[in-house]
Protein backbone atom coordinates (compact mmCIF):
# COMPACT_ATOMS: atom_id res chain seq x y z
CA UNK A 1 0.00 0.00 0.00
CA UNK A 2 1.35 3.32 -0.99
CA UNK A 3 1.16 6.32 1.42
CA UNK A 4 2.29 10.11 1.74
CA UNK A 5 3.87 9.42 5.29
CA UNK A 6 6.41 12.53 6.10
CA UNK A 7 9.77 11.19 6.81
CA UNK A 8 11.25 12.46 10.25
CA UNK A 9 14.39 13.09 11.52
CA UNK A 10 15.95 12.25 15.15
CA UNK A 11 14.02 15.34 16.34
CA UNK A 12 11.13 14.76 15.15
CA UNK A 13 11.30 17.50 12.80
CA UNK A 14 10.37 17.24 8.75
CA UNK A 15 13.75 15.87 7.24
CA UNK A 16 15.45 17.32 4.77
CA UNK A 17 17.31 15.01 3.62
CA UNK A 18 16.76 13.92 -0.41
CA UNK A 19 18.67 11.37 -2.83
CA UNK A 20 20.79 13.71 -5.17
CA UNK A 21 21.89 11.12 -7.16
CA UNK A 22 23.80 7.48 -7.20
CA UNK A 23 27.43 7.09 -8.57
CA UNK A 24 29.46 3.78 -9.76
CA UNK A 25 32.72 2.53 -7.79
CA UNK A 26 35.78 0.31 -8.31
CA UNK A 27 37.41 -0.43 -5.58
CA UNK A 28 40.57 -2.26 -5.52
CA UNK A 29 42.48 -4.05 -2.70
CA UNK A 30 46.26 -5.09 -3.53
CA UNK A 31 49.44 -6.24 -2.24
CA UNK A 32 52.34 -4.18 -3.35
CA UNK A 33 54.96 -6.99 -4.63
CA UNK A 34 51.49 -8.41 -6.27
CA UNK A 35 50.96 -5.07 -8.43
CA UNK A 36 54.74 -4.68 -9.35
CA UNK A 37 54.71 -8.21 -10.33
CA UNK A 38 51.60 -7.79 -12.36
CA UNK A 39 52.31 -4.32 -13.86
CA UNK A 40 56.17 -6.00 -14.92
CA UNK A 41 54.37 -8.74 -16.59
CA UNK A 42 51.40 -6.88 -18.17
CA UNK A 43 54.00 -4.97 -20.00
CA UNK A 44 55.76 -8.01 -20.61
CA UNK A 45 52.36 -9.66 -22.54
CA UNK A 46 51.49 -6.27 -24.17
CA UNK A 47 55.00 -5.99 -25.95
CA UNK A 48 54.44 -9.79 -27.14
CA UNK A 49 50.54 -9.37 -28.41
CA UNK A 50 52.32 -5.61 -30.66
CA UNK A 51 55.26 -7.99 -31.89
CA UNK A 52 53.38 -10.84 -32.99
CA UNK A 53 50.42 -8.02 -34.32
CA UNK A 54 53.45 -6.57 -36.17
CA UNK A 55 54.60 -9.89 -37.70
CA UNK A 56 51.42 -10.78 -38.39
CA UNK A 57 50.45 -7.51 -40.51
CA UNK A 58 53.80 -7.92 -42.07
CA UNK A 59 53.44 -11.32 -43.37
CA UNK A 60 49.76 -10.40 -44.41
CA UNK A 61 50.42 -7.21 -45.93
CA UNK A 62 54.34 -6.56 -46.66
CA UNK A 63 53.72 -2.82 -48.31
CA UNK A 64 51.51 -1.59 -45.56
CA UNK A 65 52.95 0.33 -42.42
CA UNK A 66 51.48 -1.29 -39.41
CA UNK A 67 50.64 1.44 -36.35
CA UNK A 68 49.43 -0.05 -33.23
CA UNK A 69 48.87 3.18 -30.90
CA UNK A 70 48.46 1.54 -27.11
CA UNK A 71 46.58 5.06 -25.99
CA UNK A 72 43.81 4.43 -28.25
CA UNK A 73 42.76 1.01 -26.52
CA UNK A 74 39.80 1.27 -23.62
CA UNK A 75 40.26 0.18 -20.55
CA UNK A 76 38.26 -2.70 -18.63
CA UNK A 77 36.21 0.11 -16.77
CA UNK A 78 35.33 1.50 -19.99
CA UNK A 79 34.23 -1.57 -21.56
CA UNK A 80 31.50 -1.70 -19.28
Amino acid sequence: MLTNKVKQDESGAVSTKQVMGKFKAVIEVEIDEEKKTYEKNKVRLFKELKDGLTALHKHKFPDKKFDFDMKLLESMEGRE
